[in-house]
């Protein structure tokens, strides 16, 4: 978290990305690079380790993640964010039991609604 001096109070930077239908966060320390897909290069996709079904053929990007090394594909682009505090959730207990997302952590809406932060040691693979 750090101060944002535009929202009076702390946030949350995040690389914020859509896949499955929904937009999804993480911590942006969390995340070691963002590239373009060179080749045929093996990784998982995004949706493999939330639990999602895939996103068809849409062009992906990559990202590496910090603490696992593990890479995985993105269906279209990622975008660096901030999330003001106030506006990021705890899972309700109800809803932390039922849902099927890998890495679930918290619920936060923004200006273009809500976004799932997950957290990439929780994946599978990791």
């Amino acid at each position: 978290m750090r101060n944002d001096p535009g929202d009076d109070g702390l946030s949350l930077q995040v690389v914020v990305f859509s896949a499955g239908g929904c937009r999804f966060a993480i911590e942006a320390g969390e995340v070691a690079a963002m590239r373009c897909r060179s080749g045929v290069e093996e990784c998982p996709d995004i949706e493999t380790l939330l639990g999602l079904p895939r996103d068809g053929n849409v062009s992906r990007r990559l990202l590496e993640f910090r603490n696992n090394g593990v890479v995985a594909a993105i269906p279209g682009d990622a975008a660096l964010s901030h999330l003001p505090a106030r506006t990021i959730h705890a899972l309700p207990p109800l809803l932390a039991a039922r849902i099927a997302v890998c890495g679930a952590a918290a619920l936060a809406l923004d200006a273009d609604g809500p976004v799932l932060i997950v957290d990439p040691r929780q994946f599978p693979c990791a």
